[in-house]
């Protein structure tokens, strides 16, 4: 299943991941375990669309809390 597979990966490079399936599809929520300097923002944020994309979902928004 894509949405397994996309938590997986997300977690596999240190982001906490929660999956919210429903009967339309699945949603992965993705947050960093420890903060990360602000530079590194972008960085983080093209990894987790590259993870989204790698397992046939669509990268909405990286937000900070």
């Amino acid at each position: 299943m894509a949405a397994r597979a996309a938590a997986r990966d997300g977690r596999a490079v240190g982001f906490i991941v929660d999956v919210r399936q429903d009967t339309v599809g699945w949603l992965a929520v993705g947050r960093r375990g420890l903060p990360f300097p602000a530079d590194e923002r972008d960085r983080y944020a093209r990894r987790f669309q590259t993870i989204a994309t790698q397992n046939g979902g669509t990268f909405i928004q990286f937000a900070e809390e």
